[in-house]
Protein backbone atom coordinates (compact mmCIF):
# COMPACT_ATOMS: atom_id res chain seq x y z
CA UNK A 1 0.00 0.00 0.00
CA UNK A 2 1.34 3.41 -0.83
CA UNK A 3 1.39 6.34 1.20
CA UNK A 4 -1.35 7.83 -1.51
CA UNK A 5 -3.72 5.07 -1.19
CA UNK A 6 -3.68 5.19 2.95
CA UNK A 7 -4.41 8.99 2.77
CA UNK A 8 -7.37 8.77 0.46
CA UNK A 9 -8.75 5.65 2.27
CA UNK A 10 -8.34 7.38 5.52
CA UNK A 11 -10.32 10.87 4.00
CA UNK A 12 -12.84 8.86 2.15
CA UNK A 13 -13.75 7.19 6.15
CA UNK A 14 -13.06 10.12 8.05
CA UNK A 15 -14.47 13.37 6.43
CA UNK A 16 -14.34 15.33 9.25
CA UNK A 17 -10.49 15.58 9.88
CA UNK A 18 -8.27 18.35 7.49
CA UNK A 19 -5.27 16.59 8.45
CA UNK A 20 -5.15 13.89 5.99
CA UNK A 21 -6.53 16.55 3.30
CA UNK A 22 -3.50 18.66 3.80
CA UNK A 23 -0.92 15.83 4.15
CA UNK A 24 -2.45 14.96 0.53
CA UNK A 25 -1.85 18.06 -0.95
CA UNK A 26 1.56 18.12 0.23
CA UNK A 27 2.32 14.80 -1.25
CA UNK A 28 0.28 15.53 -4.75
CA UNK A 29 2.60 18.82 -4.86
CA UNK A 30 5.76 17.04 -4.65
CA UNK A 31 4.77 14.44 -6.83
CA UNK A 32 4.02 17.68 -9.63
CA UNK A 33 0.23 17.91 -9.48
CA UNK A 34 -0.03 21.49 -8.07
CA UNK A 35 -4.16 21.51 -9.31
CA UNK A 36 -4.65 18.92 -7.64
CA UNK A 37 -2.93 19.85 -4.48
CA UNK A 38 -4.85 22.94 -4.65
CA UNK A 39 -7.87 21.03 -4.73
CA UNK A 40 -7.15 18.63 -2.06
CA UNK A 41 -6.45 21.82 0.39
CA UNK A 42 -9.34 23.75 -0.55
CA UNK A 43 -11.56 20.57 0.42
CA UNK A 44 -9.70 20.79 3.73
CA UNK A 45 -10.06 24.59 4.06
CA UNK A 46 -13.98 24.30 3.44
CA UNK A 47 -14.72 20.78 4.91
CA UNK A 48 -16.37 19.72 1.48
CA UNK A 49 -15.85 15.98 0.28
CA UNK A 50 -17.36 14.09 -2.81
CA UNK A 51 -20.73 13.00 -1.08
CA UNK A 52 -21.67 9.06 -1.13
CA UNK A 53 -25.07 8.44 -2.59
CA UNK A 54 -26.42 5.34 -0.81
CA UNK A 55 -29.55 3.45 -2.10
CA UNK A 56 -30.33 0.77 -4.77
CA UNK A 57 -29.16 0.17 -8.71
CA UNK A 58 -26.96 3.52 -8.73
CA UNK A 59 -24.48 3.17 -11.15
CA UNK A 60 -22.92 6.83 -10.05
CA UNK A 61 -22.26 7.14 -6.51
CA UNK A 62 -20.58 9.87 -5.74
CA UNK A 63 -21.48 13.47 -6.13
CA UNK A 64 -21.25 17.45 -5.99
CA UNK A 65 -24.16 19.61 -5.07
CA UNK A 66 -24.92 22.97 -5.97
CA UNK A 67 -24.96 24.38 -2.29
CA UNK A 68 -28.72 25.51 -2.16
CA UNK A 69 -30.14 23.09 -4.61
CA UNK A 70 -33.39 22.46 -5.09
CA UNK A 71 -35.20 18.81 -6.68
CA UNK A 72 -38.41 19.21 -6.41
CA UNK A 73 -39.95 15.71 -7.74
CA UNK A 74 -36.52 14.18 -6.84
CA UNK A 75 -37.38 13.12 -3.64
CA UNK A 76 -34.30 10.80 -3.26
CA UNK A 77 -32.31 13.10 -4.25
CA UNK A 78 -33.84 16.14 -1.79
CA UNK A 79 -33.04 13.03 1.25
CA UNK A 80 -29.30 12.79 -0.15
CA UNK A 81 -28.56 16.20 -0.42
CA UNK A 82 -30.09 17.09 3.08
CA UNK A 83 -27.38 14.00 4.34
CA UNK A 84 -24.71 15.19 2.39
CA UNK A 85 -24.07 18.58 3.06
CA UNK A 86 -19.81 17.97 3.09
CA UNK A 87 -20.16 17.70 -1.03
CA UNK A 88 -22.24 21.25 -1.08
CA UNK A 89 -20.39 22.84 -3.02
CA UNK A 90 -20.73 26.98 -3.25
CA UNK A 91 -22.73 27.75 -6.29
CA UNK A 92 -19.75 29.56 -8.03
CA UNK A 93 -17.19 26.85 -7.10
CA UNK A 94 -20.54 24.78 -8.67
CA UNK A 95 -20.77 26.35 -12.18
CA UNK A 96 -16.79 25.94 -12.42
CA UNK A 97 -17.29 22.09 -13.05
CA UNK A 98 -17.24 21.78 -16.92
CA UNK A 99 -20.82 20.27 -17.85
CA UNK A 100 -22.32 19.95 -14.32
CA UNK A 101 -26.41 19.83 -14.43
CA UNK A 102 -28.31 22.49 -12.63
CA UNK A 103 -28.05 21.18 -9.07
CA UNK A 104 -25.80 17.92 -9.23
CA UNK A 105 -23.20 15.93 -10.99
CA UNK A 106 -22.75 12.77 -10.28
CA UNK A 107 -19.34 10.75 -10.54
CA UNK A 108 -18.89 6.64 -10.75
CA UNK A 109 -15.63 7.35 -8.74
CA UNK A 110 -14.45 9.45 -5.89
CA UNK A 111 -11.21 9.85 -8.00
CA UNK A 112 -13.36 11.28 -10.81
CA UNK A 113 -15.52 13.86 -8.37
CA UNK A 114 -12.50 15.34 -7.09
CA UNK A 115 -10.14 15.72 -10.31
CA UNK A 116 -13.26 17.80 -11.65
CA UNK A 117 -13.26 20.09 -8.87
CA UNK A 118 -9.81 20.20 -9.61
CA UNK A 119 -10.32 21.11 -13.19
CA UNK A 120 -12.72 23.88 -12.06
CA UNK A 121 -11.22 25.17 -9.50
CA UNK A 122 -7.61 25.52 -11.73
CA UNK A 123 -9.50 27.63 -13.56
CA UNK A 124 -10.80 29.55 -11.21
CA UNK A 125 -7.41 30.66 -10.34
CA UNK A 126 -6.52 31.50 -13.91
CA UNK A 127 -8.94 33.80 -13.95
CA UNK A 128 -7.86 35.35 -11.25
CA UNK A 129 -4.19 35.81 -11.92
CA UNK A 130 -2.39 38.63 -13.49
CA UNK A 131 -2.39 38.33 -17.47
CA UNK A 132 1.13 37.35 -19.01
CA UNK A 133 2.79 40.71 -20.52
CA UNK A 134 1.51 42.90 -17.56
Amino acid sequence: MTTKWILLKSIQRQPDTRLECYAMADLLEEEGWPDLAFCYRWMGWYDRRPGKREGKRLRKRFVWYKEGASFGFLDSEQERYDTLKMAWLPPLIYRSLDNAKPEFQLFTTWEQAVNKLAEGLARMRALLQQPPGT
